[in-house]
């Protein structure tokens, strides 16, 4: 298992820490696990 921190970018919300794992059995990736908080993605839209 791999683990890694990265930005997500968008072109309508500011840029959104994130982390994912990765799951590699006979060298392929066979999963792949990413969380980020939804709260800095949708601070500006409307209720």
């Amino acid at each position: 298992m791999t683990d890694d921190a990265r930005t997500l970018a968008s072109t309508v919300a500011p840029p959104c820490p994130t982390a994912d794992w990765s799951h590699i059995e006979n060298g392929k990736i066979t999963t792949i696990r990413v969380t980020f908080d939804v709260r800095v993605l949708t601070a500006g839209s409307p209720s």
